[in-house]
């Protein structure tokens, strides 16, 4: 497992904001604290409750509602989904499916990490 902790721009359609993200390798799915989802977005997904364990393995919280946004990490916009939580001590966190979609790879030893997927190399085919 592998953890960073730097500040990233998140895009939203009410605007932009700087978070406190921790990467990490452990985590399966990205969430967003409340606070800064509601700073980037004024709708958002409405979701079946799904609960999940926090990484202290103790406690437990449901969520039902989810933001799509763009982080802006080394030049690159990257857009992925964020689970909304009411309240967690870090603004947002970055998990395995957003790390997965974008072939982030963590290199937490010297604090770095590379992204694999160029979003401006994306093609779309076509079919007539």
């Amino acid at each position: 497992m592998g953890k960073i902790v730097d500040r990233f721009e998140f895009h939203g359609n009410r605007g932009n904001a700087i978070a406190e993200t921790l990467m990490d390798s452990g985590a399966g799915v990205s969430v967003m604290r409340r606070d800064v989802a509601e700073k980037l977005s004024s709708h958002f997904l409405n979701l079946k409750p799904r609960t999940l364990r926090m990484v202290n393995g103790q406690q437990w919280v449901t969520v039902s509602e989810g933001a799509y946004l763009e982080v802006e990490m080394k030049g690159k916009a990257l857009d992925g989904s964020f689970y909304v939580v009411d309240e967690m001590p870090r603004e947002v966190i970055i998990g395995v499916d957003f790390m997965q979609r974008w072939e982030i790879r963590l290199d937490p030893k010297n604090h770095d990490f590379t992204i694999g997927v160029d979003p401006e190399a994306i093609e779309m085919a076509v079919y007539d």
